[in-house]
């Protein structure tokens, strides 16, 4: 046998021996577990025998999914408080109880200081008189002049000719309507009235604002108790309530013009009545409910 012969059988005798080990080796491999960039369906149990394993990225993205369906589903079925909105409203007529006048005196002349001196003494014959009537208040009001000059074409005044108008008034205000017709009727043959106005005092004001307030309230209350029972709900809440009140200050009676017309016939006449009339007085809500 030569040494060619002896190195094939030697060889063939090593690949014998040896198979039976490389087969067992080979049959007792762990089996490797595909991994997440795997494009294979998910391994199954046997694979994976813990249980706290992750599962596989296309297994998370399904119960992502459920998830925001269900979220979605669940939105849809929420379900707001319906909104009504309500309004309300009430008016009422209440007698003024408080008076605000002035008397006023007119001067018209050449000498701007003789028709100032004759105004100046009116009013403080006026100012005088009302220590007699503590219940109202007098004060001096305004004092003005101007001069008036001869229009084109008149032929009561010469071209060179200026009249000078003073004029003064003092301010009375009280809620004894008798002593204001008393005082007027004393002053008359001094200033007469120019404005009359008619107002609410502070008490009665207030007590008118209470009463419209509750009342439009309870309407506004009432009116939302209604639309929800109409609407089958069984209680509501009140969100945003606006209020919109229309209380005049006082309100005009008489305005007698030009103060120069009007004193010769008012003289005549021998006073002035007061009567006064009724203010009305009105309080709005509007707002929002939400039924429950």
């Amino acid at each position: 046998m030569t040494k060619r012969h002896f190195s094939i059988l030697a060889l063939a005798l090593s690949t014998v021996a040896f198979a039976p080990l490389y087969a067992q080796e080979t049959q007792t491999a762990p089996a490797v577990p595909e991994t997440a960039e795997s494009n294979s369906a998910p391994a199954t149990t046997q694979a994976f025998p813990n249980q706290n394993l992750v599962a596989p990225n296309q297994a998370q993205d399904s119960i992502k999914d459920n998830s925001k369906t269900t979220t979605m589903d669940d939105s849809k079925n929420d379900v707001k408080s319906a909104r009504f909105t309500i309004s309300s409203s009430v008016q009422k007529k209440v007698k003024a109880d408080f008076i605000e006048l002035t008397l006023r005196t007119e001067k018209g002349g050449e000498k701007l200081e003789e028709m100032t001196a004759e105004v100046n003494n009116a009013m403080k014959k006026v100012l005088e008189l009302s220590k007699d009537f503590p219940e109202l208040q007098v004060s001096t009001n305004n004092f003005n002049f101007w001069k008036e000059y001869p229009h084109y074409g008149s032929s009561s005044l010469s071209k060179n000719e200026i009249i000078w108008n003073v004029q003064g008034s003092v301010s009375v205000a009280g809620g004894d309507f008798k002593k204001i017709e008393e005082f007027i009727k004393a002053t008359n043959n001094i200033m007469i009235p120019d404005n009359m106005n008619f107002s609410l005092s502070q008490s009665a004001r207030k007590a008118a604002e209470a009463e419209i307030l509750q009342q439009a309230a309870d309407e506004f209350k009432d009116k939302a108790d209604r639309v929800i029972k109409a609407f089958g709900y069984t209680s509501y809440t009140i969100g945003s309530v606006g209020m919109d009140g229309n209380i005049p200050d006082y309100f005009t009676n008489g305005n007698f013009g030009r103060v120069v017309d009007a004193a010769m016939n008012f003289k005549e006449a021998g006073g002035l009545p007061v009567s006064p009339g009724s203010v009305d007085v009105s309080v709005s809500f509007t707002g929002e409910i939400f039924a429950k």
